[in-house]
């Protein structure tokens, strides 16, 4: 739920938008991957590239999958933009 309640640029957001924007996410065609069989691979990432296992699960998650995970969080992308794994992470303000 962290992905989408948080500040809006109008103030607050309420938990009648984020329970509208649960709903959404909910009836669309949702994967979920156990992080277990992901652990061995993100620590080794982050190991290599000095960031936390817990961002480094999601982008072993994209490399299995062949496709990018998306981040807003500049420091964990300025890690990887330098590592053989760069093309399996998007900044997020290159989508807009």
């Amino acid at each position: 739920m962290v992905t989408f309640y948080g500040n809006e640029s109008d103030g607050e957001t309420t938990l009648e938008l984020a329970q509208t924007d649960l709903t959404v996410l909910m009836t669309g065609d949702l994967q979920i991957y156990p992080s277990q069989s992901l652990m061995p691979t993100a620590l080794e990432i982050a190991v290599r590239v000095d960031q936390a296992v817990y961002d480094c699960v999601y982008l072993s998650l994209a490399v299995m999958n062949q496709c990018q995970m998306v981040t807003a969080d500049e420091r964990f992308y300025n890690s990887i933009a330098r590592d053989v794994l760069s093309p399996y992470l998007c900044w997020i303000e290159n989508l807009l």
